[in-house]
């Protein structure tokens, strides 16, 4: 009996081998991978570049974490500040932009009265107005520098079935904003459903905090709902900013243009913002509703092209947009947190290529949180060789030049 047993086990497990293996092998000749091929690819000239400035350093407590998911930099009334969202001990961390100094703590109860639960991000307008939202509990509260609520408004589930609502996520690159009554978040739903189209995703969470009324706006590109680009953050959360025209312009992952649209007329405009450096962008070589492992999904992200956040500069009246070229092997990326080298591209004030610069390889840069000052682009780097690098937030300044 015991024979047989073993026996059975065997062709059980010679069978579920090989049905694996039958999958495997089909997944890998099937081809389900698209291309988003960049069609303007080298049609524009490079007159600008990217020109290194100097080392900015934010010194910081002893609490103080100098990674931040979340980051502000406001100019108001002469006073430049930059906040940072702690997520170590769930505070807004206050520092002057001029003497890289911290000057305020803002702390949040996760429970009771003044309870706002684990921070996920924020937008500071003053002192007596500031929104944070927490991604687990959906609700975003009004509160001051005091950590007191204020007001609360959750985010409830659409009953418009026709659309997949997306659940808002806040980072550095993809923000929280306020344009006259309403919040202003994009999110995404971390799944790759074969019932997906051009048109029933939508992306943009519009809140008005007076009527508490929510809606939607914008899609992704066609290629989103044809190929499978894994759910996860890397190509599915889309960075934006907004400029002084009331435009929200955003960035996707998977997408040589910019896509603008206008918070006045509600039109959708195209802009070409592609690398001179990409040539295309191929999605996960799967169906569209397989589930790809975490790390299926780092690898193919390593080996692929991606567009990353997007900046307006008020002060030269151009934008930044950020790319990431694939990770070839190279041994000086090994040890960095994202090692795939990185591009700035620029664009005028009518969103027009006008240049770009790689970075260099060697530096590890946090790509997600950029800021723009009237001394230039500033984007944060990966600095822990000391004891003393972990004293401050750091960032390298970058300055448009002529190429």
């Amino acid at each position: 009996m015991y024979k047989i047993l073993t026996n059975l086990n065997y062709l059980f497990m010679t069978k579920k081998l090989f049905v694996l293996a039958l999958l495997s092998a089909t997944l890998a000749s099937c081809k389900h991978e698209g291309h988003v091929k960049n069609n303007e690819w080298n049609a524009h000239k490079a007159q600008f570049q990217m020109e290194f400035s100097e080392m900015v350093r934010f010194e910081l407590d002893s609490e103080t974490s100098p990674f931040s998911m979340c980051i502000q930099f406001i100019d108001m009334n002469g006073q430049s500040r930059l906040i940072t969202l702690n997520g170590y001990d769930n505070s807004l961390r206050v520092f002057d932009a001029e003497t890289k100094t911290q000057i305020q703590k803002i702390p949040y109860e996760k429970q009771g009265a003044d309870g706002v639960g684990a921070i996920q991000g924020f937008l500071y307008i003053n002192s007596d107005s500031i929104f944070v939202y927490t991604y687990w509990g959906r609700t975003l509260y009004l509160t001051n520098d005091q950590g007191k609520v204020l007001d609360k408004y959750p985010f409830s589930d659409s009953d418009d079935m026709d659309y997949n609502i997306p659940a808002p996520f806040i980072q550095t690159a993809s923000p929280m904003r306020k344009i006259n009554d309403e919040i202003i978040i994009n999110g995404f739903i971390a799944d790759e459903s074969a019932s997906e189209e051009a048109i029933n995703r939508k992306i943009t969470t519009f809140y008005n905090i007076k009527t508490r009324q929510i809606s939607h706006a914008n899609k992704y590109p066609e290629q989103y709902a044809k190929y499978n680009w894994a759910g996860g953050l890397f190509y599915r959360l889309v960075p934006y900013t907004v400029n002084t025209n009331n435009e929200i312009i955003l960035s996707f992952p998977a997408e040589h243009y910019l896509h603008v649209f206008s918070l006045d007329d509600k039109d959708i405009r195209r802009y070409y913002a592609g690398s001179s450096l990409i040539r295309k962008i191929t999605s996960i070589n799967a169906p569209k509703e397989y589930e790809v492992e975490s790390d299926m999904e780092w690898n193919w992200y390593l080996q692929n092209p991606s567009y990353e956040s997007v900046l307006h500069d008020p002060y030269q009246n151009v934008y930044y947009r950020i790319a990431r070229l694939p990770n070839k092997g190279n041994k000086n990326l090994e040890n960095l947190i994202t090692p795939k080298p990185l591009v700035v591209i620029i664009l005028n004030d009518k969103i027009e290529y006008i240049g770009e610069s790689s970075l260099p390889e060697n530096i590890d840069f946090i790509s997600n949180n950029c800021f723009v000052t009237q001394d230039g682009f500033h984007i944060q780097v990966h600095k822990t060789d000391t004891e003393e690098d972990e004293n401050y937030m750091t960032f390298y300044r970058y300055k448009m030049g002529k190429k």
